[in-house]
């Protein structure tokens, strides 16, 4: 894939097949780094919740590239409705978010495009989001050539405790079925690196809890958001879904 520039008015992407077995840049080093935004939370009525355990954890870390997105009319030049400024492979929106040339172009192409796996990392593993845990990887994984767009951490898992400012323990255990996903730019070239580190930053939003309210969930002293079918574990998940990631790669000195 070719990454528009702005005289362009018609982005043509071919298709092409990622061979997992071959490679001509590998991701031998991997962190990720896990916050919180804050540790203390409100939730929807605005009772303060002070977080005394929070830890995430995955499965794998995927670098992705766009596929299918062929003869998709994309003009940074003249922005589709939205956007306004783009410019760095980078549009704003009238929400006031920067994003993303490739984004754009998925969303434009009505469901033809994706986002697919080129390198799978494994993890399996827990962090802490209290303590801005560095959590690294010992797998590696070969790319082919492809222009990477996107890093997603797949099988999300957050569980949180804590206690609100009139004693109530809070619970959480919540595993939404979207994974956590950012924005990782970068071509892998035949003459590129040969060996590259992978860093993950992953902060967790604070608005964990604004939809739900705790207390009408209270037994016994406790509020439990672990439900997969109800809406608190589903405003959570959502609030979770927010959590802003980015990747960035770079060769291994």
């Amino acid at each position: 894939m070719v990454r528009p520039i702005p005289w362009l008015v018609l982005l043509v992407l071919p298709s092409c097949t990622f061979d997992p077995g071959a490679g001509f840049a590998r991701v031998s080093t991997t962190s990720v780094q896990l916050s919180l935004d804050s540790a203390t939370l409100v939730d929807l009525v605005g009772s303060e919740v002070v977080v005394e355990a929070a830890r995430l954890s995955f499965d794998t870390v995927e670098v992705q590239a766009l596929e299918g997105a062929d003869a998709v009319d994309f003009d940074p030049a003249d922005p589709p409705d939205g956007y306004t400024l783009c410019h760095g492979e980078h549009c704003h929106s009238t929400s006031g978010e920067l994003v993303s040339y490739d984004e754009i172009i998925a969303d434009l192409s009505g469901g033809t495009a994706s986002f697919e796996a080129v390198g799978v990392i494994d993890a399996g593993v827990e962090g802490s989001l209290l303590s801005g845990a560095v959590v690294s990887l010992t797998g590696s994984a070969p790319l082919p050539l492809a222009s990477i767009a996107r890093v997603a951490l797949t099988a999300p898992r957050l569980v949180l405790e804590g206690r609100t400012d009139d004693g109530l323990d809070v619970l959480v255990e919540v595993s939404p079925a979207a994974d956590l996903s950012g924005e990782l730019l970068y071509d892998v070239e035949r003459t590129g690196p040969d060996e590259l580190r992978l860093v993950v930053e992953v902060a967790v939003p604070d608005t964990l809890l604004e939809g739900v309210h705790l207390e009408s969930l209270a037994v016994d002293g406790v509020a439990v958001i672990d439900d997969p079918e109800g809406d608190p574990a589903a405003a959570v998940a959502e609030a979770l879904r927010t959590s802003v990631v980015h990747g960035t790669l770079s060769p291994v000195d």
